[in-house]
């Protein structure tokens, strides 16, 4: 038996019995008044007026009581749906440590085995590299902004080998700008499901995924990591790291940045030397 049928009948037991108690009362009274005669029609009208009186304000607590259980369990629900994937994407603690593994390791292994012949021109666009920050949106994520990333976080398939990849051979810091903690969860949901995120080796270590609130949070960051490359696709936290990490790019055709040490790319594969 559900919890907010055992909660209103309780009430409405109660309610009829208070309801019995306040017209016993009232009869007294009334017998009281009139010399112990019967009541006169007048007097029953007004009893059953407050009975109704009283009856409808149990029903409309009830009523309310249902309605705001309900109202919990359906929030709890879109809750757990706005993070745009499987459960085990979105709470991967309620899977065991192996089978966490096993299911976050298999989407890379995968990736992984079937575009990596492609990656020759990798390592000369990492040399000298041991350290790389990327900034996820527009690079790895479709999705260009921190607003977009409270509705949804979308891995762009083709770079899920590339950035396994870049995780195996150098340090590899990822960064998202997010409006709050619901597009952290999607980030994060989105790059467990893509099996780039976990504890295996070639995934992104779960501590080097990190967020921040502001632009100017995330240049910050960068500077206090020390990369020697960082790859972003916003123009404005390009320029404000130009005079800190030695060498830039700036992916996608949005914004141009002066500079030597900037370069321009179409997306992120072209940037790290992979032909499509």
């Amino acid at each position: 038996v559900s919890e907010p049928w055992i909660i209103s009948r309780y009430v409405m037991s109660s309610g009829m019995n208070y309801l019995r108690a306040i017209m016993r009362g009232v009869l007294l009274r009334l017998q009281n008044s009139t010399g112990g005669h019967a009541a006169t029609a007048w007097s029953i009208t007004g009893i059953l007026g407050l009975a109704a009186v009283v009856y409808g304000y149990l029903q409309l607590r009830a009523q309310r009581l249902r309605t705001k259980r309900e109202a919990n369990v359906d929030g709890a629900g879109l809750r757990s749906a706005s993070y745009q994937g499987p459960a085990d994407a979105r709470a991967p603690d309620a899977l065991s440590g192996s089978a966490a593994a096993e299911r976050s390791a298999a989407p890379a292994s995968q990736a992984q085995s079937s575009v990596l012949p492609g990656l020759s021109g990798l390592a000369a666009c990492l040399q000298g590299v041991s350290s790389l920050t990327l900034s996820l949106p527009g690079t790895l994520l479709e999705e260009p902004s921190a607003n977009a990333l409270e509705d949804s976080a979308s891995v762009m398939p083709s770079m899920i080998p590339l950035v396994l990849e870049l995780a195996r051979r150098v340090n590899l810091y990822a960064l998202a700008h997010v409006a709050s903690d619901v597009g952290e969860a999607t980030v994060r949901g989105a790059l467990e499901h893509a099996g780039l995120l976990g504890p295996n080796h070639g995934q992104l270590p779960p501590h080097r995924l990190l967020f921040c609130g502001t632009r100017e949070g995330k240049a910050s960051m960068v500077r206090q990591l020390e990369p020697q490359l960082h790859i972003d696709a916003d123009a404005e936290t390009v320029r404000q790291l130009q005079r800190f990490v030695p060498s830039l790019v700036l992916v996608g055709g949005k914004g141009v940045v002066a500079g030597g040490n900037v370069r321009h790319e179409p997306d992120l594969a072209v940037a790290l030397g992979f032909s499509h």
